[in-house]
């Protein structure tokens, strides 16, 4: 009786285990060919918010999760990052890898609307047949935004402060009439202009100096 009833405890555990689903694995990493759909992104897998203009690509759940690296964490999946590009009757697009899709098979791709687009009419819904690979570079995806970079060619010559020490001089050459230099002066300081003359505030030696004059020498 008691070994019947080991027997039918084991038999149930065995049809349990069995019976769990079997997590496929990709066995190529570089890329691979498949359904190609589109969908609405905004706060991604990869830990980044994008937009629909964005050209970022959701991969299956069955190559990211297993893609070599991977973690439990899915914001720091290697695969996040890294660009590939999809080929389709004659049209590619390159995109950059950001999100998930749990409703894609191994080598199925979803992209954005934008990227979709770059491969066929938003109306076909689904292409099949979508080659891709990776790219040899990875880099992060671009996210829409006003970043600006400051020039460097930019005039900073307001409010300019020179320091002179005594016995030095000072040369000005070419100062905007609009522009004021700060020079701070000590006895026996020479600070000589070449432009032209305007005002000139006056003020004891070892005291800062606004000037808005050309041609104009002081001498301490």
């Amino acid at each position: 009786m008691l070994s019947s009833l080991t027997l039918s405890v084991t038999l149930c555990l065995f049809a349990l285990v069995s019976a769990r689903p079997v997590i496929p694995r990709a066995t190529d990493f570089t890329g691979g060919t498949g359904h190609g759909t589109y969908y609405d992104t905004g706060l991604t897998s990869c830990g980044k918010t994008y937009t629909d203009s964005d050209l970022i690509v959701a991969l299956s759940h069955f190559f990211y999760d297993t893609y070599p690296g991977a973690t439990a964490n899915p914001n720091n999946n290697p695969v996040c990052g890294k660009k590939l590009t999809a080929h389709y009757q004659g049209k590619s697009v390159t995109v950059t890898v950001a999100d998930r899709c749990t409703g894609c098979a191994m080598y199925d791709l979803d992209f954005t609307p934008t990227g979709f687009e770059a491969l066929s009419d938003l109306s076909v819904g689904r292409i099949s047949g979508v080659t891709w690979t990776f790219d040899d570079s990875a880099s992060e995806p671009a996210v829409s935004g006003n970043g600006t970079t400051p020039d460097p060619d930019s005039d900073s010559s307001s409010g300019t402060s020179t320091n002179s020490s005594s016995g030095d001089t000072a040369d000005s050459t070419d100062l905007d009439s609009s522009s004021a230099v700060n020079i701070t002066t000590q006895p026996g300081t020479t600070v000589n202009t070449t432009t032209t003359s305007s005002d000139i505030g006056s003020a004891p030696p070892s005291t800062k100096r606004r000037i808005w004059a050309r041609e104009t020498s002081l001498v301490f």
